[in-house]
């Protein structure tokens, strides 16, 4: 199981990348609208984004959870 923590200051929020390395599947919870970052995570570790979750609405940030799942054809 990987777990990678996005800590992010500009919005500030946290997101998590996580799954199974070795061209497993990953999901991605809470982005940002930076999906060229969880891309590059997901590449890092050889998995590929399935799954997207918001879990919560965010107040103080606009979530990347529907742009990032257009662009890898998650759920």
């Amino acid at each position: 199981m990987i777990l990678r923590q996005l800590l992010h200051h500009d919005p500030i929020a946290a997101s998590y990348v996580f799954g199974r390395g070795g061209k497993g599947l990953a999901a991605v919870s809470d982005p940002i609208d930076e999906p060229e970052l969880y891309l590059r995570t997901a590449e890092e570790f050889g998995m590929k984004i399935r799954y997207v979750v918001d879990t919560h609405v965010h107040a103080d940030h606009i979530s990347g959870g529907r742009r990032l799942a257009e662009m890898t054809g998650a759920r």
